[in-house]
């Protein structure tokens, strides 16, 4: 039986040499897994550029084309899939869409194809052959679900307080004003509303607030599971992107669990600066 994150464990199982499972995770910094498993609050911001992963490690195509290369980036991409799809599953208490996992394998590998041939490189690695999905694959799937949990009852103070803390921003302050020096974690916000920064706050992390917002509410679990990965993505980006240069109509706000719990944390955000 897999133990709970080895990738190396599960390509050995399934018959991969493991230096080859080795070179392939390392070039990958273990995927998008290991991405998110790893992450700050928010964790699904990890996969805000999806599938570009993939395509980034373009260089190691020709190695990772090699027999056994190819087997280990092949099953690195079915993990990442099926370990995101069986945790937004998990984290509504639906069936995993096999159909769907499919389909997104597919445009993976589509990708990579592309990206291959338009930047003439080749041979570059191809599902030849479909992965076994088997029973070891779930332990990976039980660790997301449990950090998505672990994420979901968290107070949304602190995170952001977090981001705050550890922005450029308040490394901005800090060089600037002598009383920032001293600002504790918790009072981050505080600080950057007293340095006037706070829209610039909302400028760079609205992205962030945003796929906080999408797994807290569960709003990316349902797009998922419904309209597969690269659409949920493509979705969150573009619907906070719009409430960003303000196209959403208020009505439309109203409507939605997604904007209106995102204008709530915006909203909270704007307030800091009230309690000087």
């Amino acid at each position: 039986m897999v133990t709970s994150m080895d990738f190396i464990g599960l390509a050995e199982n399934m018959g991969i040499d493991r230096n080859a499972a080795i070179t392939v995770y390392k070039r990958l910094n273990g995927g998008y897994f290991i991405k998110m498993y790893y992450s700050r609050i928010p964790m699904l911001y990890s996969l805000h550029d999806w599938p570009n992963l993939y395509l980034r490690v373009s260089k190691y195509y020709p190695i990772f084309a090699k027999p056994q290369y190819n087997e280990a980036f092949v099953l690195m991409v079915y993990l990442d899939v099926y370990s995101i799809y069986g945790m937004s599953a998990g984290v509504l208490n639906s069936e995993i869409p096999f159909n769907l996992i499919i389909n997104e394998i597919s445009f993976i590998f589509k990708n990579v194809e592309n990206y291959a041939n338009q930047n003439k490189i080749f041979p570059y690695p191809q599902d030849l052959s479909s992965i076994n999905i088997t029973k070891d694959f779930d332990s990976f799937v039980r660790d997301l679900i449990n950090k998505r949990m672990q994420e979901i009852n968290t107070d949304i103070e602190v995170v952001l307080n977090d981001l705050a803390y550890d922005s450029d921003l308040m490394s901005e302050i800090k060089a600037k004003y002598p009383w920032a020096k001293t600002i504790t974690r918790d009072k981050a916000l505080r600080a950057i509303s007293l340095a006037k920064k706070l829209d610039d706050f909302l400028t760079k992390y609205m992205d962030k607030m945003a796929f906080l917002v999408a797994g807290t509410t569960k709003y990316f679990d349902e797009l998922v599971i419904t309209q597969g990965l690269y659409s949920a993505i493509t979705k969150i980006n573009e619907e906070y992107k719009a409430l960003q240069e303000g196209k959403v109509k208020e009505e439309n706000i109203a409507l939605s669990s997604f904007y209106s719990r995102l204008m709530e944390i915006i909203d909270k955000v704007k307030n800091e600066g009230k309690y000087f």
